[in-house]
């Protein structure tokens, strides 16, 4: 994943993926300057799956979000106008290393200012943090 300079509405990101020819979805990748893989699009679309939310709370998500100069990525982060949501995605789910990773995130977040929810997967209650 590179630096993503644009954010993007999740399901239309799953539903390229899944609706579009190869072609088609690598220049849409292209034009928001990232790359996937197809096992991190399927977790992207599991956890849309496993939410019960408006899909305007789906919009506006930086994936593969990367600070340069230290080096760190973010999953999927969502700036809100008093908030932060990172969600860590993972392929197999580990819980232990899900939670260090967001533990880490939560340092390099912190000092943005704002409230950071920082949810652990899927857990249902993950609603209510959007």
């Amino acid at each position: 994943m590179n630096v993503l300079r644009k954010p993007i509405d999740l399901n239309s990101l799953v539903s390229s993926y899944k609706d579009l020819p190869v072609e088609i979805f690598e220049e849409i990748l292209s034009f928001f300057n990232f790359t996937m893989r197809n096992e991190e699009i399927d977790q992207i679309s599991a956890f849309i799956d496993n939410l019960n939310v408006e899909d305007r709370h789906l919009g506006y998500f930086y994936v593969g979000y990367k600070i340069p100069q230290i080096d760190k990525e973010f999953d999927l982060l969502r700036f809100g106008e008093n908030y932060i949501l990172n969600v860590e995605i993972k392929s197999i789910l580990k819980e232990e290393d899900a939670r260090k990773q967001l533990v880490k995130n939560k340092y390099y977040l912190s000092s943005v200012g704002k409230k950071l929810k920082l949810p652990e997967l899927f857990i249902p209650s993950l609603r209510s943090c959007i």
